[in-house]
């Protein structure tokens, strides 16, 4: 496909493009908008967000197939240096299907194996886009579209209405209404903050700070006053929305990022560049404390006044930055750069303005750091940096664990899904995270050197070939190249500490700006690739690919319409339907994919029947079960719950206790397991209460659990003060409950009283919380005292009052253990 380069003039952006290339940006532009909408198909690596993720996928599969018959069987594309520099991108899929050879997820490896195949596919797709003329500019259109329309749908869930009138319904239940996005707002009550389809506000300002950034390029460079406007409308909404997000790396990242493109400026456009950032950004910064605390005021309570006043002060402010903005276009920007065009001669003179402001961006972080001038920022900036830090300091965690998890698995790593599936085996201390908070740790974590090594590669690779080429011809028409590097830059910066490449959004924008760098470079071939022009290969390579695609496109559906029955299964368990009508789709969907949290809803199906009917066939059948789960997925938690359980429902106490003892090997700051095992051992006594000698030992098993489990929380004091705990880490209500009903079958009644009452739930809403009340009143009893307040309580939230008084008296009968 050779280039055709015109110096044409016009405005019309699509003039040049091929109609083929044409449909392909408009497929582009679609699947980024139409798919944004589905919580940006964030990768958690759970069943109810992989349903979206593989429409995507047959979308990307079938829109590959397309590009590739209708480029890559003309000889000519490979005149072109991408039609060989692309080939690196398909290192990274082959790291993570490499990688699924040691892979700690069967499921999960497979899934990232799809996504970086879907990924390299976007990349291609857009070697092919901007390979012609305007191609690129065509993509940077479809970028603009799809961020414009998510800040505006991010400001509407702000102002408390993102119905538009009752168009939409946003809600997730069934039968249900809602006028906002679900989680487009964090509010949690000390702060809101702005995540629109992301429900992620960090990921939110990565994409905002690479989006503000092109608009301001946009609106330097553009010769068309039209699009200028346009740019400028949408510039004060877009610089809110960041500051919304109230994203403390996003907003210490910006200024370095600005600095950064400000290079690629000669002085004179600089100039003009920093005029018009500085009108803008202090036009948002003393508009957004009136829209943060209009926002407070419409999440807690909706106003269609007040909604209606803060879209319309949003919109003056818009329109009169436009309207500035085109004067000054129009009578002055001309002139600024006329005057000092001779700067731009100078030897480093891209250098000058960005070093002076990286020494006043020092000073003026000293004085924010040192003085009160802090308290000029809009309130929930400053509130954000004075908030806890802790979610900081974890990160710091996080990375040395991280690390620690790559170092056995160096080379191919552990797999998609790795962290998620491993990190409890590494932790150093009790805390949650399903992420690794930076995207080039986590892929170090799931494809080892050989993975991020491929990444870093194509990175270089791309990014050399786009500065050599801009240093060639920095001129206007490369604008479009440099708004893409802008934006590329932005997301993989941010990502370094956040995981913000989860978002598969947000990977596709990442392949795509790659891919558009790379096709777009104005570099001479390589000499070997005028012999690709009657090679056969030329037909070979796109029919192989072609037939990737088919691949991916099959396991794509299989993988849609399992989900699928998964979700109907899931659906009519939740709401009380008949055992065919949930296992038919079940053992349907796990018959085409052996997702673990398939496996795991038939497990506790099985074993809810087994406990009602003690059949032999359903014991046998979650045996079968769970043998193939932790043949798949050796380190899926639930699995070990349900092997607990299993064991427990066959009164195999003390093989579940050695099971458990197991897993905490594993997962030492796992706290639901020192109940698991407390109960274990107290079940154990129970069954051998005709043994005193063996049931007291088992008992005293069960007791030593707590001090094992202090034991191991005194090792939080070890901890650095930059170091954050985490989770708490301690004694708990259902280990405490074990304890008391241990203390109290051993005779100890104080002892018992002491654990029970503290965890009194006068709620009732749970068999444990009866429980917990029946020993906490025969402890009384034993030792003469009454409550009769509880009693009442207790009764009156039963629905058997004969069981209750019958279990008490039971109790109260029983003679210690000793």
């Amino acid at each position: 496909m050779a280039k055709k380069h015109s110096s044409s003039k016009t405005s019309n952006h699509f003039l040049k493009i091929p109609s083929f290339n044409f449909i392909l940006i408009l497929a582009v532009s679609l699947l980024l908008i139409l798919f944004s909408f589905k919580k940006a198909l964030f990768n958690g690596d759970q069943a109810s967000f992989e349903l979206p993720i593989y429409a995507w996928l047959i979308c990307i599969a079938l829109l590959f197939a397309t590009t590739l018959i209708g480029s890559f069987y003309k000889p000519a594309i490979y005149k072109e240096r991408a039609g060989i520099t692309h080939l690196i991108v398909y290192l990274i899929p082959l790291s993570y299907g490499i990688s699924m050879i040691t892979a700690a997820s069967s499921h999960y490896s497979t899934s990232a194996f799809l996504i970086h195949i879907g990924y390299a596919a976007c990349f291609v797709i857009s070697v092919i886009i901007s390979s012609y003329v305007k191609g690129i500019s065509g993509l940077v259109h479809a970028v603009f579209a799809f961020a414009y329309i998510i800040v505006i749908f991010g400001l509407a869930n702000w102002f408390g209405d993102a119905s538009f009138g009752g168009l939409f319904n946003w809600s997730e239940i069934p039968g249900g209404m809602s006028r906002i996005y679900t989680e487009a707002v964090l509010n949690d009550g000390y702060q809101a903050r702005l995540a629109s389809v992301f429900q992620y506000p960090n990921t939110y300002a990565a994409l905002l700070m690479g989006v503000m950034l092109m608009t301001l390029l946009t609106i330097v460079h553009n010769r068309s006053r039209t699009a200028l406007i346009v740019h400028s409308l949408f510039l004060i909404p877009v610089l809110v929305s960041f500051i919304l997000t109230a994203s403390r790396a996003a907003f210490i990242m910006a200024p370095i990022l600005y600095l950064f493109v400000l290079m690629f400026l000669k002085p004179s456009r600089q100039i003009t560049f920093i005029l018009y950032t500085l009108v803008s950004c202090g036009t948002a910064l003393v508009l957004s404390d009136f829209i943060y605390n209009k926002g407070i005021l419409l999440q807690t309570s909706f106003s269609a006044s007040i909604s209606f006043v803060s879209w319309i002060t949003v919109i003056l402010c818009s329109s009169l930055i436009a309207a500035v903005f085109f004067l000054f276009n129009k009578y002055v920007q001309s002139k600024i750069e006329d005057s000092i065009v001779k700067w731009d001669k100078l030897r480093f003179a891209n250098f000058h303005l960005p070093l002076t402001g990286l020494i006043i961006g020092g000073l003026a972080a000293a004085l924010l750091l040192t003085t009160s001038v802090a308290n000029l920022l809009p309130s929930n900036i400053k509130n954000r940096f004075e908030s806890n830090q802790s979610s900081l300091l974890e990160r710091g965690t996080f990375y040395q664990d991280a690390i620690e998890l790559w170092k056995d698995h160096p080379i191919i790593g552990a797999g998609g899904g790795a962290w998620k599936t491993l990190y409890e085996n590494y932790q150093s201390n009790p805390y949650t995270s399903r992420e690794a908070h930076s995207f080039y740790l986590q892929t170090l974590v799931e494809t080892g050197l050989l993975g991020i090594l491929s990444f870093l590669l194509l990175i270089f690779v791309v990014l050399f070939h786009f500065i050599k080429s801009y240093l060639r011809n920095p001129g206007t028409d490369r604008l479009s190249e440099l708004s893409i590097f802008t934006l590329v830059v932005a997301l993989l910066l941010h990502s370094s500490i956040d995981f913000n490449m989860s978002f598969v959004i947000v990977g596709m924008i990442v392949y795509l700006g790659l891919g558009a760098l790379l096709g777009a470079a104005k570099l001479p071939a390589f000499r070997m690739q005028a012999r690709l022009n009657s090679s056969k290969l030329v037909y070979l390579y796109p029919s192989l690919l072609v037939g990737v695609a088919g691949v991916a496109l099959v396991f794509s559906l299989l993988g849609y319409t399992s989900s699928k029955q998964y979700a109907l299964a899931n659906s009519n368990a939740t709401s009380g339907k008949t055992l065919p009508e949930i296992m038919d789709p079940l053992d349907s969907a796990i018959s085409k994919q052996k997702n673990p949290e398939y496996i795991d809803l038939k497990l506790q199906i099985l074993l809810q029947l087994y406990s009602q009917s003690n059949r032999s066939e359903y014991k046998e059948e979650i045996n079968e079960l769970l043998e193939l789960g932790f043949k798949l997925e050796p380190y899926y938690k639930p699995f070990s719950t349900r092997k607990y359980q299993s064991l427990m429902l066959e009164q195999k106490y003390d093989d579940a206790a050695a099971f458990i003892e197991g897993e905490l090997m594993h997962r030492p700051w796992n706290l639901a397991s020192y109940e698991l095992l407390a109960t274990a051992y107290y079940r154990s006594g129970l069954a051998l209460i005709q043994s005193p000698a063996e049931a007291l030992q088992r008992w005293q098993h069960g007791l030593d659990v707590e001090s094992r489990l202090a034991d191991k929380a005194l090792q939080l004091g070890d901890l650095a003060e930059t170091d954050s705990q985490g989770q708490a880490f301690g004694l708990t209500a259902g280990l405490a409950l074990v304890i008391g009903q241990i203390h109290y079958y051993e005779g100890n009644y104080s002892q018992a009283e002491a654990y029970l009452y503290p965890i009194l739930d006068l709620n009732f809403d749970d068999s444990k919380d009866f429980e917990a009340a029946l020993f906490y009143l025969a402890s009384a009893q034993k030792q003469g005292k009454v409550d009769q307040s509880l009693m009442d309580i207790m009764l009156s939230k039963s629905t058997d009052v004969n069981q209750i008084q019958t279990a008490l008296a039971d109790l109260y009968n029983q003679n210690p253990i000793n």
